[in-house]
């Protein structure tokens, strides 16, 4: 239901946040989506944290009060590209939706950048 939709995400953006660093960003982006903004790190760098906040979230999973199950386990998919020279918001969000959409369409439960990235 909603409340335990609510909670699901809580949960992960709680997992997120202590992965980012200082200067991150980390904001819901719609739905169950989130976008992170991240300074200073090439893809590389970039898809080393994105992979660990994909392995954080699946091995925490959350505790569910009054059900049978007592937890809920996660899993996320991660879309991610570099900043480009020329680059706008628009564009930049674009690239990450389409690795995003590459990740689901493979199998999900894992990180795919875009092919420059």
């Amino acid at each position: 239901g909603h409340d335990i939709g609510d909670d699901a995400l809580c949960h992960v953006a709680r997992i997120m946040q202590k992965g980012c660093r200082d200067g991150d960003l980390l904001a819901r982006w719609g739905g169950e989506e989130f976008a992170m903004a991240m300074s200073g790190n090439n893809a590389l760098a970039a898809k080393k944290l994105a992979e660990r906040l994909r392995e954080g979230i699946e091995s925490a999973p959350m505790a569910l009060n009054n059900h049978e199950d007592g937890e809920l386990r996660m899993t996320i998919s991660i879309g991610g590209t570099e900043y480009r020279g020329g680059d706008t918001i628009e564009s930049i969000f674009n690239r990450a939706d389409a690795a995003l959409y590459k990740a689901k369409h493979q199998g999900r439960n894992q990180v795919v950048f875009d092919e420059a990235g």
